[in-house]
C-alpha cells in the first residue's frame, strides 16, 4: 500500500476525519488530503507529525517493523 493510503487507513481506523488529523498533527486538511491521495511527497518532519498524531512509528507508516534508524530521526530534526 502506498504511504497516503496507509495514512488514510490508519486515520479511518481511529474514526477520525481529515479535520481531526489536521488538528492533532498541526497540518492543514488540504495538505493532508494531498498526501493521502499521493499527490504530494511529504517531508520527513511532516511524516513525524503525522505518525505522532496517529500514535505509530514512522517505520510502521512505511510498512516496516516500526523501528527508525537514528540517522533518519536526526534528518527529521533538520
Amino acid at each position: 500500500m502506498a504511504l497516503g493510503g496507509e495514512i488514510r487507513r490508519r486515520r479511518k481506523a481511529k474514526g477520525w476525519t481529515l479535520e481531526d488529523l489536521a488538528h492533532k498533527s498541526g497540518l492543514t486538511e488540504h495538505y493532508l488530503s494531498t498526501v493521502e491521495n499521493d499527490a504530494r511527497d511529504p517531508s520527513l518532519s511532516t511524516m513525524r507529525a503525522v505518525s505522532k498524531a496517529l500514535g505509530v512509528s514512522l517505520g510502521e507508516l512505511f510498512g516496516g517493523s516500526g523501528k527508525v534508524s537514528s540517522a533518519a530521526l536526526e534528518a527529521a530534526r533538520l
